[in-house]
């Protein structure tokens, strides 16, 4: 997320941060770390909770940084590859969408600790 908003004027917040973990926890849940690269499946979560929680990326923005991540030696995308790779990624979304049934609502647990955190202070 950090090498996402270093280049965004608009910060990826923490409540979408966290409903791309909590997307990419129920994807798990159906499928093998070992079948798909968690790190692709990261990229496709952010793209997605992007949408969903109204702080979003552009395809190109998120597949650029995916690619820094996961082939930090590798020479930059050319065309050919970025396409190959926004294809990967969008696919790979829409098998999250059908994974977690479309059912894009998460409850984070931040707020709820948050209040208890400031109880204890008190």
């Amino acid at each position: 997320a950090d090498r996402l908003n270093h280049e965004s004027r608009v910060r990826i917040s923490q409540l979408c941060i966290c409903a791309a973990m909590m997307h990419m926890h129920r994807f798990f849940v159906f499928h093998s770390f070992f079948k798909f690269d968690p790190r692709d499946i990261a990229a496709a979560c952010l793209f997605l909770a992007g949408k969903s929680e109204e702080c979003p990326r552009k395809l190109d923005h998120v597949v650029r940084v995916w690619w820094a991540i996961k082939f930090p030696h590798s020479p930059n995308l050319d065309n050919n590859r970025l396409h190959e790779a926004s294809q990967l990624i969008v696919t790979l979304e829409n098998l999250v969408l059908q994974t977690i049934a479309f059912d894009l609502s998460v409850d984070i647990p931040h707020p709820y600790v948050l209040t208890h955190m400031q109880k204890f202070a008190r």
